[in-house]
């Protein structure tokens, strides 16, 4: 059994979390883009404890507690996997155009 204190563990006890959440839900779009997300992003944070996904994670956690009050609750999660180092595409791997 992992150690409770052990951060890899512990994210991915909340990336199990939240996929089964986006799962319950049936927010699709949003398991996708944070699936492809997670492909992109390896190694770990600058304290170099921390998975580099794990940042996301905890934006989504937060969302989840004000997520009653959203107008667009699934495209609101789907973003939340947004990073500003991953490149710019899609989640069919497509590159995304600016809007103008």
């Amino acid at each position: 059994m992992p150690n409770a204190a052990d951060p890899v563990a512990q994210h991915a006890k909340k990336v199990m979390a939240m996929r089964y959440f986006l799962l319950g839900r049936e927010y699709h779009a949003a398991l996708a883009a944070m699936e492809f997300a997670r492909g992109l992003t390896t190694g770990f944070r600058k304290n170099g404890v921390d998975p580099s996904f794990s940042h996301q994670i905890y934006i989504g956690a937060y969302l989840r507690t004000i997520l009653p009050g959203l107008m667009h609750k699934e495209e609101t999660l789907a973003t939340m996997s947004a990073s500003r180092k991953s490149p710019r595409a899609s989640v069919t791997g497509s590159p995304v155009r600016p809007a103008c």
